[in-house]
């Protein structure tokens, strides 16, 4: 194994895994599903589509996910009461179940909430991770960043309400484009 030959040898693992150590299982899985939805359905669908399908819309609690949420970088001081900050949850609240849910998946990688709530996020490792709302410079980041692994969003400090909706819009607009998550998920 050489830093050449990683990605294919991490495709033929995954490949093995998957499709010959578990094919007996993902056949019977697929069986089932295919009886009560045809192959032809699930074209239709992105990832992030068939998880809110399969699972349902949640009704996430704007108030708690704001009161189990940390702020760092130039919202550390002043946490909710930041205009930026102010400004997105009231963005949050605005938005429907539906792209309350998305912002969720986009952030965490997850539409839903753990039983016991926000606070009990877990990162991709298991481990606990609260939701993080980072402020960053406009001239860094044009656009809101996630970083999944740690339920993060980094947030440009937008001069106007108007500037970070319009930014939250776009990127809920796009997070199933690989182009798009290039520059807004990590």
């Amino acid at each position: 194994l050489t830093s050449a030959n990683v990605d294919e040898f991490l495709n033929l693992r995954l490949q093995q895994r998957i499709f010959r150590d578990c094919r007996a299982g993902l056949r019977a899985f697929l069986y089932g599903v295919y009886s009560v939805a045809p192959p032809e359905l699930f074209l239709l669908l992105s990832g992030r589509e068939l998880e809110l399908t399969l699972c349902g819309v949640p009704k996430l609690d704007v108030d708690e996910w704001r009161k189990a949420t940390v702020y760092h970088g130039a919202f550390a001081d002043d946490g909710d009461k930041h205009p930026v900050v102010a400004a997105f949850w009231r963005c949050l609240e605005d938005l429907g179940d539906v792209k309350r849910a998305r912002l969720l998946q986009w952030a965490t990688g997850s539409s839903s909430v753990p039983a016991l709530g926000f606070a009990h996020l877990q990162g991709r490792d298991g481990a606990l991770r609260q939701f993080t709302l980072t402020s960053v410079e406009v001239n860094q980041a044009a656009y809101p960043r996630a970083h999944t692994c740690f339920n993060r969003i980094d947030l440009p400090l937008y001069e106007s309400p108007s500037e970070l909706r319009a930014a939250l819009d776009f990127v809920l607009l796009h997070s199933d484009n690989p182009l798009a998550q290039a520059f807004s998920l990590e």
